[in-house]
């Protein structure tokens, strides 16, 4: 099998490729063809970039300088025909620098309404490649501190936070706090005082309870960065029967005034109903088009881990570090993209497009084998719930695999 690191590189900067597996005789010319997905220095178009080299013990070293930000296909052959390909990227300094990370950022555990036990739910989070993530039951804070214990101290690669889903009192829309250092709900529920100024003082409505919401989301959102944590306005287009989750004049104001970090425009919704993931992206999109501009996220919302949802819609973010304060960081920065990846399906990922087209290539050419490393660590964490004593020592073998995977993968 032919490889090539690294695999993504500076762009407009010299890099030389490691090219490995090489099915052929040593001293054999190789030609190579570098073919730009998107962009050409000048037009008309140019020619593809051509190179030769001579293979030594199946590998060679082959010095390049990669134009633009954007994907590039090398193809290699000889004079006896085409031996393969091989996908790389460009990135400009600012992007190279920083790592994918793929997360949730919506789940719930038997601490609401869902199916596994808090620390299976962590566990099993980071066996289909999560890199951060939280539990975030319906109105109750403690699970994620409970997921959070059951491996301290153990030497983990996974950003586990603490969070919760907001309930305010009267209040329909649903939030979710990820990462605050207290819980929000507590908050809510023992501060009727500030509750009822805040609505007060908020522009009125002919609607008490649309006026009542809006302002109460906005003092749930401006609390949630006080401690913290990561606000996230949820699944506005979720049909119930009644109609949509929340009501349009309620959505129109959030969205307007954005006091939220992210918008979740891919959430967890089953197959029969992922027209409200339509919709909600169509509504970003429209958003988008007015000048408003807001960060967005995708959740999977899963109530358990082997029963669908699980895996099937997260975030990919670009930052130093899977922590809270980068996640938060790139969240706010616009460095995130909702991802779409339900089972026989293509991905489709929503977000600024650069780092969509770039999101693609990673999903395709890095995070199979960085799920995969990631899998091997959740399955000791698994472990370790189930009481297995080796399950530090072998989790303690495998921290930093997926960083020292990273590295070689961009070339660091």
């Amino acid at each position: 099998m032919i490889t090539c690191t690294p695999r993504v590189v500076r762009s407009d900067r010299p890099a030389v490729f490691t090219i490995s597996g090489i099915d052929v005789n040593d001293g054999t010319p190789l030609e190579l063809t570098w073919f730009p997905l998107r962009h050409r220095r000048a037009l008309p178009y140019q020619s593809p970039l051509r190179q030769t080299a001579i293979v030594e013990n199946g590998t060679c070293r082959i010095p390049q300088t990669l134009f633009g930000q954007q994907e590039f296909k090398l193809s290699l052959s000889t004079s006896e025909g085409h031996l393969g390909e091989v996908r790389l990227y460009a990135l400009e300094e600012r992007l190279w620098v920083l790592n994918p990370y793929k997360g949730d950022l919506h789940m719930h555990s038997t601490g609401s309404d869902g199916v596994e036990a808090p620390a299976v739910f962590a566990a099993k989070g980071r066996s289909i490649g999560l890199d951060f993530m939280a539990l975030t039951d319906h109105g109750n804070y403690a699970p994620s501190i409970e997921a959070q214990e059951a491996f301290r101290g153990l030497p983990l690669d996974l950003a586990l936070e603490r969070g919760e889903e907001v309930h305010g009192p009267g209040n329909g829309v649903h939030i979710i706090h990820y990462g605050g250092s207290e819980s929000i709900n507590t908050w809510l529920h023992t501060h009727p005082d500030e509750i009822e100024a805040a609505i007060k003082d908020s522009p009125t409505h002919p609607d008490e309870r649309v006026q009542r919401e809006i302002a109460m989301s906005h003092l749930t959102f401006d609390r949630i960065r006080e401690v913290g944590g990561i606000a996230i306005f949820c699944h506005p287009y979720w049909q119930i029967d009644e109609g949509y989750h929340i009501a349009e004049a309620v959505t129109d104001v959030i969205l307007k005034e954005h006091r939220f970090d992210a918008y979740e425009v891919i959430g967890g919704y089953w197959p029969h109903e992922v027209e409200s993931n339509a919709i909600q992206i169509a509504r970003y999109h429209h958003e988008q088009a007015q000048g408003n501009h807001f960060p967005v996220v995708g959740v999977s919302d899963a109530h358990g881990c082997d029963r669908g949802l699980f895996g099937w819609y997260y975030t990919v973010l670009f930052a130093p570090s899977p922590q809270l304060l980068d996640v938060a960081t790139a969240i706010r920065e616009f460095r995130s993209v909702a991802v779409e990846a339900r089972p026989n399906h293509d991905p489709r990922p929503v977000g600024d497009f650069e780092l969509v087209v770039y999101t693609l290539y990673l999903h395709r050419e890095y995070f199979p084998t960085h799920d995969a490393l990631c899998a091997q660590e959740g399955h000791w964490m698994l472990e370790h719930v189930e009481g297995n004593e080796l399950a530090a020592q072998e989790l303690a073998k495998l921290q930093g695999q997926v960083a020292a995977y990273q590295a070689l993968f961009y070339g660091r």
